[in-house]
């Protein structure tokens, strides 16, 4: 998964130098499944940081070994 800033089409710049959760990066919930966080921080497990800007983001799938099941994306706004 990478962001993508929706007013340039560049990756967003942050103080961490994170710009994408990879199956290399990735840390899998206890369940097995993965959780992606994007926020303007950039805080939480598999975070990725927005700066507050509004983005676009891009699965990418290479070479998938058997049937590949694409995730369920779910917008969890601050309470």
């Amino acid at each position: 998964m990478t962001i993508y800033s929706s007013q340039n089409r560049f990756l967003i710049p942050n103080i961490g130098d994170v710009y994408y959760i990879s199956s290399y990066n990735v840390q899998a919930d206890a369940d097995g499944t993965y959780r992606i966080h994007i926020n303007p921080e950039g805080t939480g497990v598999n975070a990725i940081p927005s700066n507050g800007v509004d983005f676009y983001g891009v699965f990418r799938v290479y070479e998938p070994l058997g049937k590949v099941k694409f995730p369920s994306i779910k917008n969890i706004s601050e309470q």
